[in-house]
């Protein structure tokens, strides 16, 4: 359905389906493209997107479908994403390794004022820079509760250095106070 999409439309697939096609936790797949220029075919069941242009850099293709790459795919699906799915994707992103702070940081510097979803992407930055991140959905919520309920916010994946120099890392923590918290669970 991605590819048919692409075809029919002539763009990439995007926001939702880059999403899923990246395999970003929280996102549901939906035919969903981003095209350049002013008129596009505008298919039933498919979202369509309009950019003026694309860069070289915005798009690429696996598996045979032309897609956006992480960064753009990460500011899209800000703009369509509820923010609990946003923040899931985010943090999926950010633990495999495939997508840093400061790319997205570079990305959305460069996005036009208003743009949709740019400071809800912004403010899960803001929280993230400089820190390991949550690893699990239950870190992620748990994360939520203590930020939601106005608890001064700990460090996530705290780096504690052991006797004999072996390294373990909590879950969260306040150093300042010498107090950790672990999320467990049975599947982590």
């Amino acid at each position: 359905i991605f590819m048919a999409a692409c075809l029919v439309t002539g763009g990439v697939a995007s926001h939702r389906a880059a999403g899923f096609l990246l395999r970003l936790e929280g996102v549901e797949p939906r035919a969903e493209v981003t095209v350049s220029g002013e008129r596009a075919l505008r298919p039933s069941g498919v979202v369509v997107h309009r950019v003026a242009s694309h860069g070289p850099r915005d798009a690429e293709v696996r598996d045979g479908i032309p897609r956006t790459r992480i960064t753009p795919s990460l500011v899209g699906l800000a703009a369509v994403l509820a923010p609990p799915a946003l923040e899931a994707a985010l943090d999926d992103a950010l633990a495999r390794g495939i997508v840093s702070c400061g790319q997205l940081e570079r990305r959305i510097e460069g996005a036009r004022r208003g743009q949709a979803g740019v400071a809800a992407l912004r403010r899960l930055l803001d929280l993230r820079q400089g820190q390991r991140w949550t690893q699990s959905e239950l870190e992620r919520r748990l994360f939520a509760l203590l930020r939601d309920a106005a608890i001064p916010l700990p460090v996530p994946q705290y780096e504690l250095v052991l006797p004999g120099g072996r390294r373990a890392y909590l879950d969260f923590a306040w150093p300042e106070l010498r107090l950790a918290l672990e999320g467990d669970s049975y599947r982590h």
